[in-house]
This record gives structure tokens, C-alpha cells and sequence, in this order.
């Protein structure tokens, strides 16, 4: 599967690298044959845990044209892997969403289950 994020959603993400507190939010796009990732929302979440509340509406609210196809965060530490939080909570889910993480200069996608299936650091 080819991974295409709109550079416009890496702006954004690579704003959130340097800071010391988790960011998240929902990606959205379309995921055929490629996934497309075209927008996302932001909250701040705490120095150490983000929440995704099925009622937190800022974070749900769907571009136009676009569904939910994932959800990201940033990690403020050195390493983009899941936390064992996360990937209970990404099963949790039961969806086949894709999942970004973010750390100081890397950005990350995995799959529903864990896996790693894109990366690309940034200096």
C-alpha cells in the first residue's frame, strides 16, 4: 500500500515534534487502494497520555470530501514506537484505522494491529 500525506498535514505534525507534552487528533482521508491522508485535527493532551474520547467533538469533527481513517499523537520522548497503551487501545477499537506517531524528528504509521508501515525522518 502506497502512503500519501499531504504536505500540509506534515507542516502540522512537524510542529508538534519539539514539544515536551503530548498533541493528537483524528486523520482523515480516503484509504482505497492508497491510503490518502489529507487532514487532521489537534488537541493537547498531557505530558504523558492522550485521551480520544468517542464525545470530544474537536477532534471528530470530519473535513468535507473525507471519513476517519486513523488517529495520531505525538510522543515527546526519543522513539516513535507504540506504547503498550497504545496498542491495547488501538485493538480496543476493533477499526482498521492506520495510526501516526510522532517523536523529535521522525514520523511513523502503523496499522490497526501494530505494524510499522511507513517512516520518514526529518532534521
Amino acid at each position: 500500500m502506497k502512503i500519501n500525506i499531504n504536505g500540509n498535514v506534515i507542516k502540522l505534525l512537524k510542529q508538534c515534534m519539539d514539544k515536551p507534552i503530548e498533541y493528537g487528533g483524528m486523520l482523515f482521508g480516503m484509504k482505497l487502494i492508497n491510503l490518502n491522508i489529507q487532514a487532521l485535527t489537534t488537541k493537547v493532551g498531557e505530558s504523558s497520555s492522550i485521551s480520544f474520547k468517542s464525545d470530544d467533538y474537536k477532534i471528530y469533527h470530519i473535513p468535507k470530501g473525507n471519513k476517519i481513517i486513523g488517529t495520531w499523537h505525538h510522543h515527546p520522548i526519543t522513539n516513535s514506537l507504540p506504547s503498550s497503551i497504545d496498542l491495547e487501545q488501538w485493538e480496543k477499537w476493533g477499526k482498521q484505522y492506520v495510526h501516526i506517531l510522532t517523536c523529535k524528528n521522525m514520523i511513523s504509521v502503523y496499522s490497526y494491529k501494530g505494524e510499522k508501515i511507513y517512516e520518514k525522518r526529518y532534521s
